[in-house]
């Protein structure tokens, strides 16, 4: 599923943009890619330049973003993707967003979103790239109860946890369970790989 985004200046008229996605999230079952001009910043240092940053200017876009359930896709080139050419008093800010949901991040391949250099417009263009060429099938991963069991299973879990990632809440936890998976794949490829045999 895929949402291009043309918003609109002020913020009172973008709250039906927030609405939309809200109410769209609510019948998403499928990846999901919302991308492009938000016309607002994320981050108090999304702007660099005109006025300065409020709380209460990003809150509500933040709000929106967490209520969709929905995460930046990692960006790549550009930090500022909009530049109004004022002369010696130019304004950048990042007002071009990428984002996916949980279910784009567990079924599809890896990408970035790549902000390209400012062009003809006063926009940089946005290219969705892939990371890797080849898609690995695996696989489906599936959790066995006798893995708890093992002295070595919780030890596992507390060190996955415990690791330090960067980004919001969401894709922190999404990271940590990939990281987990792989944790408990080596434990079963090293002390429950017969399992069904013993088993049967």
């Amino acid at each position: 599923m895929v949402t291009i985004v043309y918003a609109y200046n002020t913020k009172e008229e973008r709250r039906g943009l927030r609405y939309y996605l809200e109410a769209t999230k609510q019948g998403i079952n499928e990846p999901w890619i919302i991308m492009g001009d938000f016309n607002s910043i994320l981050n108090m240092d999304d702007r660099v330049g005109g006025n300065q940053v409020t709380v209460n200017e990003v809150v509500e876009f933040q709000q929106c973003v967490d209520a969709c359930g929905i995460v930046k896709l990692p960006p790549k080139g550009s930090k500022y993707t909009w530049c109004d050419r004022h002369g010696s008093s130019m304004v950048f800010s990042k007002i071009d967003w990428v984002f996916v949901n949980d279910k784009w991040l567990y079924q599809m391949l890896d990408f970035v979103a790549v902000h390209l250099p400012e062009g003809i417009g006063d926009h940089c263009s946005v290219k969705i790239e892939q990371i890797e060429n080849e898609r690995h099938v695996s696989k489906p991963f599936k959790y066995c109860n006798a893995w708890e069991n093992h002295p070595d299973f919780l030890p596992r879990v507390e060190a996955i946890w415990q690791e330090q990632i960067e980004g919001c809440i969401m894709l922190q936890v999404v990271k940590k369970l990939k990281l987990l998976k792989q944790s408990l794949k080596e434990l079963n490829r090293q002390h429950f790989r017969n399992i069904l045999t013993e088993v049967a």
